[in-house]
Formats: C-alpha cells, sequence, structure tokens
C-alpha cells in the first residue's frame, strides 16, 4: 500500500528578512577577503599543498600528540615524481611553454616453461610518471602498456662470455628501436593532445626503468658484482680510450672487464637526453637492500662490536611459522 505524505504548515510561519550575513559571507568581508580574491585563494596557507596536508591531519590520521610531533619538524614532504626537485630541473629547462611527461620502463626476462623447452619471454612496458603512483601500481588500472617483446638470442659455437655481450647488445639496440620515437620527441618536443583536447609542445624524459638486478647491470653497462648506479670518474678507470677493437668482442669484453664494464659500446639511453643510470634506475629490494645488509652491514656491526665477522645463517625452523586455521 502505498501511503501519500502531505505537509502541513503552521498558520504562524517565521518570516525571514534580508540583509543578514552567513559565515561564508562575513569571510568575504575580513581583512584578508583582498588577498584570497587576488593573491591566494588558500590564505591563511601559504599555498594548495599546505591547505591539502592541514585537511588531511584534520581527519584523524594522526592522534593529537603526533600532529604536534610533526608540525615541530623541519622537513619538506616528496610523494610524487612531479613534486621532486629533479621535475622541477626538467621543466626549468625547457622552452617558454613546453612541458614533459616522463616515461617509466619497466623490462624483466621471464620463464615460461622450464624442463619442457625452457622457452622464455622478455616483456618491455612503458608508462607515465604524470600518472598518480596509486593509479599506476593497480593492475586493475592498466597504466602500464606493453610496447613490445624483446628477442632473447641463442648463438652457436661462442663462449658464455661472447654470448652475454652479444646478447647485451641486441638488448640495446631492440630497445633504441622501440623507444627511437621517444628519443626524437624528447629532444625536439612533440605537439600531443592533452585529456581536455588542447594542444601542448611536450618532451618525453626517460624517468624511471623498473628492472631486476641481472638487468640493472645490463642497462648500466657495468660487469657483475658491481654497482649499477654508482658514479666513477675516468682516474678511477684509467684511460678512457679503449686499448682494442670493440669488434673484437672476445678481446674488447677482457679490457671491458678490468674497467668494471660488460662491453655494451652504444647503450639505448645515450642518446636519450640527460638520461643517467644513477638517475633512472629504481631500487631493486632483494639485492640492493635485504642482500646488502645482511652481506655487509650485519659483518661491519659484528666487527664494530669485538666479533668474528662471521654470522651464521638462521635455521630452517627459525622462520615464523604461517597461520594455520584448524
Amino acid at each position: 500500500m502505498i501511503t501519500h505524505h502531505q505537509w502541513v504548515y503552521h498558520p504562524n510561519p517565521p518570516v525571514s528578512h534580508p540583509g543578514g550575513l552567513n559565515l561564508l559571507q562575513r569571510m568575504e568581508m575580513d581583512q584578508y577577503a583582498p588577498i584570497r580574491n587576488s593573491e591566494n585563494i588558500y590564505f591563511p596557507f601559504a599555498s594548495r599543498s599546505e591547505w591539502e596536508l592541514a585537511d588531511w591531519l584534520s581527519r584523524g590520521a594522526l592522534s593529537h600528540k603526533e600532529i604536534d610531533t610533526y608540525l615541530h619538524l623541519e622537513h619538506m614532504i616528496y610523494g610524487e615524481f612531479m613534486s621532486a626537485d629533479d621535475a622541477w630541473r626538467i621543466q626549468d629547462e625547457l622552452l617558454d611553454g613546453h612541458s614533459f611527461l616522463g616515461v617509466i620502463g619497466a623490462s624483466d626476462k621471464t620463464p615460461l616453461t622450464i624442463g619442457t623447452g625452457n622457452k622464455e619471454m622478455h616483456p618491455l612496458l612503458l608508462s607515465l610518471a604524470n600518472i598518480h603512483a596509486g593509479v599506476r601500481m593497480k593492475a586493475t588500472s592498466h597504466a602500464f602498456a606493453l610496447a613490445t617483446y624483446l628477442p632473447i638470442p641463442k648463438f652457436r659455437n661462442i663462449t658464455l662470455a661472447v654470448q652475454a655481450v652479444l646478447s647485451a647488445h641486441i638488448y640495446h639496440f631492440a630497445i633504441s628501436i622501440v623507444m627511437w620515437n621517444l628519443i626524437i620527441a624528447n629532444h625536439d618536443s612533440k605537439e600531443m593532445s592533452d585529456p581536455l583536447g588542447n594542444r601542448q609542445t611536450m618532451h618525453t624524459p626517460l624517468i624511471a626503468w623498473i628492472a631486476d638486478y641481472p638487468e640493472q647491470l645490463m642497462i648500466a653497462c657495468v660487469s657483475a658484482k658491481n654497482s649499477p648506479i654508482s658514479l666513477a670518474t675516468s682516474e678511477q678507470f684509467g684511460d678512457a680510450v679503449a686499448a682494442c677493437d670493440p669488434c673484437n668482442i672476445a678481446s674488447f669484453h677482457k679490457v671491458c672487464l678490468t674497467k668494471h664494464l660488460n662491453g655494451i659500446v652504444e647503450p639505448f639511453w645515450a642518446i636519450w637526453g640527460d638520461a643517467c643510470p644513477s638517475h633512472f634506475l629504481t631500487p631493486e629490494a632483494l639485492h640492493q637492500w635485504h642482500k646488502f645488509y645482511f652481506d655487509h652491514c650485519v659483518h661491519w656491526v659484528t666487527n664494530i662490536i669485538g666479533g668474528t665477522g662471521q654470522m651464521a645463517s638462521p635455521p630452517s625452523d627459525s622462520a615464523p611459522a604461517e597461520n594455520t586455521v584448524s
């Protein structure tokens, strides 16, 4: 059964008169109104970022004591890439009216079958640094686009060392082909349409590359058991002129190993603006954090406190047991 409601008003209703001011209207008439209307709409906050920070703190994410401690810290907040100094540096170097779309690459050789042909694939994915990280890292957002599958070559009748050098050459050559339009757009700029349909003059610098440690070494053109992101001077490496012909791969590779290099002459990032592995290679947690800590930091601390510098591996039953439900 449908019940119909009927509004009944009191025979003596209140009467409203013009001329009053609500809270927002009173704010528009205070002494700071000219500043908000002309200079800074977020006043008394210095900027929108400060207003957003205050709004976030007011939503109860931290206790009052934690907020008080936080506000007494001297700090600068870096979240997304676009808030970092590097993004500002890139923008400062562009022509007036130009901007950029930071390119993020990712690659990882993945085994498909083991023991039944040992098939492998090597996908190359691309994304943009302008996309919010929380959106980009969700698989359902599809923010990484599959650009290509890199070749995995096999050579006959050559040593393993030469096989590694030739494979690395093909890796860089293939990526150079795939990325060529982005490299040219970064150098010469390219007109693109933004989400609103407006035309923008954009550059495409390489911002980050996600890869595991072995692939980072190949990208940075350094040999095994070396850091892919450390910087070295010519004095540390000696004479910068190759001591032999790069076309003689076996001999050239031996010379490169003495310089802690892997024998790549033309890496794909060499002509991609000011791209440098020490900037665009992202940390690889297993090797650069976990193994570094246990292989080095633990031994250093042990030696400092007077130990032998040796640390036994933890027993297998020392790992925390998984939660089970009986």
